[in-house]
């Protein structure tokens, strides 16, 4: 292979080893509940479970901080933001049109 071509395959694989470097990932396992009210569908109660390596960066995070504490509150707040960009991994669809979903009545981490 010629000097200029091996220096460029090199170029673009150190280009793209950084770009799949800087893409972490969460895995988190879902339980739902659907909740009904005089036979309507009100809400739905959702546990996540996230997976260790996040478990571990978040306790890194909070360091020894007291469960409560302002730092666990950051925290929960970040990951709520992160979800609710995420709409909560939920989507329901009516009629052929998506349901907007008003903002659940309790959140806790």
């Amino acid at each position: 292979m010629k000097p200029v071509k091996r220096s460029a395959l090199t170029l673009f694989l150190a280009v793209l080893s950084f770009v799949a470097a800087a893409h972490p990932h969460s895995f988190i396992r879902l339980q739902t509940q659907v909740v009904s009210e005089n036979e309507q569908f009100v809400a739905l109660k959702m546990r996540w479970t996230m997976d260790e390596l996040t478990s571990a960066d978040l306790l890194y995070d909070a360091g020894n901080a007291a469960p409560g504490s302002e730092i666990w509150k950051k925290l929960a707040a970040e990951v709520m933001a992160n979800v609710l960009g995420q709409h909560y991994f939920t989507e329901v669809w009516r009629n052929g049109a998506k349901v907007k979903f008003k903002t659940g009545r309790q959140n806790t981490v």
